[in-house]
Formats: C-alpha cells, sequence, structure tokens
C-alpha cells in the first residue's frame, strides 16, 4: 500500500520541485505563470474532462450518483463546520471565513485528482469521469455557499437590498454554472470574484 501512494504522488512532487528549479535557475519566467494557468484551466483540463465524459455511456455516468452523494456531503459537512470554527473560534469575517472554508472544503481535483487516481487506479475513463464529477459538484453545489456569503455581506456593507439569502443563491448558482461574474465577463480562475 505504501508503494502504490509513494508511486501516485512521487512524480507530483518530483515535477514540482523541477518547476521551481526551473524558475530559480531563470529557464521559466515566474511573472508570466498566470498564461500557463489561463491554458491549463480554460483549455487543456476542460478538454481532457470534456473528453472522459463524452466516451462515457450514459449508465455509466448515471452510475456515478454514489460519488455525487458522497463527495457533496463530505464538502457540505466540511464547509459547515470549518465554517462555523472560523467565525465563532477564531472570530474570522463572514468573507475571510467563507473564503477559507472553500479552500478547505474543496478539494484540488483538477492538479491532484487525476494524477493520483490514474496512478492508484490506472489510466481509464472511469477515472477522469470520477475527477470530472468531482469538479461539477464542487462548482454547482459547494462554490454558490461561499459567493452566497461574499454577495450577503457586501450588500450588507453597501447598504444595498439584494432580497433575502435565499433568494439569492438560484442566481449564484446559475452563475457558477455559466462561469461569469456579476458583470457577465467569464472567470473560471477566480470563482469568488463576484463577491469582490
Amino acid at each position: 500500500m505504501i508503494y502504490i501512494i509513494v508511486h501516485a504522488l512521487a512524480p507530483i512532487f518530483v515535477i514540482m520541485l523541477l518547476g521551481f528549479w526551473a524558475g530559480k535557475a531563470g529557464m521559466v519566467n515566474n511573472k508570466d505563470v498566470s498564461l500557463l494557468n489561463i491554458f491549463v484551466m480554460d483549455f487543456a483540463l476542460p478538454a481532457a474532462l470534456f473528453s472522459a465524459t463524452v466516451q462515457t455511456p450514459w449508465p455509466g455516468i448515471v452510475a456515478q450518483w454514489p460519488l455525487i452523494v458522497v463527495i457533496t456531503g463530505a464538502m457540505w459537512i466540511t464547509y459547515g463546520a470549518v465554517y462555523f470554527a472560523a467565525t465563532k473560534v477564531f472570530k474570522k469575517s463572514p468573507q475571510d471565513a467563507a473564503v477559507l472554508t472553500l479552500t478547505v472544503a474543496l478539494p484540488n481535483y483538477a492538479a491532484l485528482g487525476l494524477p493520483i487516481l490514474a496512478s492508484v487506479l490506472g489510466e481509464n475513463g472511469a477515472t477522469s469521469l470520477s475527477v470530472a464529477v468531482s469538479i461539477a459538484c464542487g462548482s454547482v453545489l459547494l462554490t454558490p455557499l461561499c459567493l452566497l456569503i461574499l454577495e450577503r455581506e457586501k450588500a450588507f456593507a453597501d447598504g444595498t437590498e439584494h432580497g433575502s439569502t435565499l433568494t439569492m443563491l438560484p442566481i449564484l448558482m446559475w452563475r457558477s454554472v455559466k462561469k461569469t461574474d456579476r458583470t457577465g465577463t467569464v472567470d473560471w480562475r477566480g470563482v469568488i470574484s463576484a463577491g469582490r
């Protein structure tokens, strides 16, 4: 078991160290990393996940419902517990607590999920599909909670009326599905920009 874990994680850390070394040696300009992030998050990752989803028959997608229930439940429970601790125990502002808890409750499936699952379970469409389902659950079912808190607190600070908290939830869920902020611009990398 230890061998499987080390075999899955070692390539990730080796590549991270190589990237760090390339930056320190001046082989890569650390100031332009955002361009690489844009390429990966807007083109490469969606293409890989779309390919895995399209190649899976409909019964295979429907069979992912236990994963959806477990992932969503785990993320919501984690989000609630960490948000409560951040606001009540550590006295963080609701905005800071919302972003902190999103960081804790929404794992980095894109960067780590695919390589680790591929190393442990083997390279197949089911692995990519599981990561795609997990990313979708976080993006559609968890991120709107963070956006809801940010929008609510911004409305309180501005003194503007946005309606009740529950009436804002469908709008924020739709924004997360469309990947747009309040101005209508696409913002895949900055899911919290609508709250600023």
